[in-house]
């Protein structure tokens, strides 16, 4: 490879001092020594590659010539992982921020980012989608999906649509990050490619459905709920964290959309009332704060990273204090229904489950529907009624008296009946 001519385009600075000040930075904000690690791997290949072209100085030019060889590689440069391009870009990123003298911000929590060459197509079906009623929360995941989905297909030399072929769809589908993800983005943007005549035939139809419709929401029995949240160790920050999130779950039925986006605003201590906007329905609820709920609450305060700006209440446990995702709920559900033994074979084991447990929980004990639905925050009466095939005890007081056969039918059971 020929060696590259950068310009000396100021700001600059000395790499191996760029380089020191990035790891102070790190240990000042208590980075894991794992992070740390991988961080310093990474600069390693950095510095191979400033190395390999003659200079010794740092510069953004430097930053964005490494991180475009590293993509030439689809992720694979000199034994390094798929995932670790997305490390890559973040220290360049952090070089830069040093370098510029501006604080390091994070950038949209999409994991992917559309190729540019095919931004104005995803531009335009976003825009579709919203103007088919489609909200923003819903947009913005639709938005990463298919910027994966975008990714590979110039990872295989596709730069236009209408070079699409069923080959590529399937070798997209089994490269993809999860196959639900696929099949909830990329079928519906390819039916969109042939209502507007990109592509001459609907490739939608291609693709098989990976998801089992659940006809009966999980439920968890509540001495197994109660197992769950015992087994919860909370003499850590991430225990006392987990379990307020656990606990609103449980026993207000919140959302996990809406528990991560819990912010200070949201709880009047003084009133003991939780309000906030769902994000789901977009429709504002006020729940009752549960005196369990407060006292876990405060005890995860106490412990709360104080040195962060951010409003929402429940935040990572390590260095940088960023709010946490879903995914964060999702992973504490799994560690504690196995700590607690929690048989959940033919069951979801998301915190969800917790919510449609409280649902059941509420029908069976006689609850009023009305009661009930402003409770979960339905805006639609007939979700209640989801939750009442669970109700086994009240739909046995509806079941009605099976009639002796008669008749053929009495014959051809081999029993005495009446013939009619």
């Amino acid at each position: 490879m020929e060696p590259m001519d950068f310009k000396r385009t100021p700001p600059i600075c000395n790499f191996s001092e760029l380089r020191r000040q990035m790891f102070a930075l790190f240990e000042s904000r208590n980075y894991s020594a794992h992070a740390i690690n991988t961080y310093r791997k990474t600069a390693n290949l950095l510095e191979n590659f400033i190395e390999k072209h003659g200079v010794t100085f740092y510069n953004c030019e430097v930053g964005k010539a490494f991180l475009a060889e590293c993509k030439r590689y689809r992720g694979n440069y000199q034994g390094t992982k798929p995932r670790q391009t997305d490390i890559i870009q973040t220290m360049i990123r952090h070089l830069d921020s040093i370098l510029n003298g501006v604080e390091f911000k994070k950038i949209s929590h999409l994991k992917y980012i559309c190729p540019d060459i095919f931004k104005g197509e995803l531009e335009q079906y976003l825009k579709f989608q919203l103007d088919s009623g489609k909200k923003e929360v819903t947009v913005t995941k639709i938005k990463s999906g298919l910027a994966q989905f975008f990714i590979i297909l110039e990872n295989m030399g596709v730069y236009s649509l209408s070079e699409i072929t069923p080959q590529k769809i399937y070798t997209a589908m089994t490269d993809f990050s999860s196959p639900i993800v696929f099949e909830l983005n990329v079928p519906p943007f390819l039916q969109y490619l042939y209502t507007k005549g990109i592509v001459k035939v609907d490739y939608s139809d291609l693709i098989p459905s990976t998801r089992n419709q659940t006809l009966v929401p999980t439920v968890y029995e509540k001495d197994e709920i109660e197992s769950l949240l015992s087994a919860i160790n909370r003499t850590q920050m991430k225990g006392k964290r987990n379990y307020s999130m656990l606990l609103l779950a449980a026993r207000l039925g919140i959302r996990v959309s809406d528990i991560v986006n819990l912010t200070f605003d949201n709880i009047d201590f003084k009133r003991k009332m939780i309000e906030f906007v769902q994000v789901k329905t977009e429709l504002p609820i006020k729940l009752p704060l549960l005196d369990e709920i407060e006292f876990a609450i405060k005890d995860y305060l106490t412990v709360r990273p104080k040195d962060t700006n951010h409003n929402q209440i429940f935040l990572r446990c390590r260095a940088p204090y960023f709010p946490i995702c879903s995914t964060t709920i999702f992973s504490a559900m799994q560690t504690y229904l196995k700590i607690a033994k929690i048989n959940t074979k033919g069951k979801k084991h998301g915190a969800h489950s917790l919510r449609s447990s409280l649902a059941s929980a509420l029908v069976s004990e006689n609850v009023p529907y009305s009661v009930t639905q402003k409770i979960l925050g339905h805006n639609d009466s007939d979700s209640i009624k989801h939750y009442v095939r669970l109700d086994t005890e009240h739909l046995r007081e509806c079941a009605l008296v099976v009639p002796n056969p008669t008749g053929e039918f009495a014959e051809l059971l081999g029993m005495k009946g009446v013939r009619s």
